[in-house]
């Protein structure tokens, strides 16, 4: 595998964790509010937004 796959890949899967920590706060910790969860959520959507190309995200 080359480094360009092995960072998107890397990429691709820090963001699937990312997701699914939000999910798991909402279930699981009453403090965590919907609002927290937006918050959390467009923080992911602006490093995708930001990283069209996933070779950016280390930079």
């Amino acid at each position: 595998m080359d480094k360009a796959k092995l960072q998107e890949t890397w990429f691709l899967n820090d963001i699937k964790t990312r997701i699914l920590k939000v999910c798991f706060e909402m279930m699981d910790d009453k403090n965590y509010s919907k609002n927290d969860a937006v918050n959390d959520l467009m923080k992911i959507a602006e490093d995708l937004h930001h990283a069209a190309d996933p070779k950016e995200y280390y930079v």
